[in-house]
């Protein structure tokens, strides 16, 4: 995965979304990147990460 595919699937109207990622720092590169989803085995490590970027709420 490479900003670049996201963009180019964008620019096709595509959405881009991700299986399976568990590991905190790979999905921040990904929402880095523009994905417009992530899919994990580990939900709470997610939630932390959306947390981290203030678009989940803190407990």
């Amino acid at each position: 995965m490479t900003p670049r595919f996201v963009q180019r699937c964008h620019r096709a109207g595509l959405q881009v979304h991700v299986w399976v990622v568990d590991d905190p720092r790979q999905m921040h590169e990904l929402l880095d990147m523009g994905v417009d989803g992530l899919m994990t085995d580990d939900a709470e490590a997610l939630a932390e990460v959306m947390r981290e970027r203030s678009v989940w709420p803190q407990r």
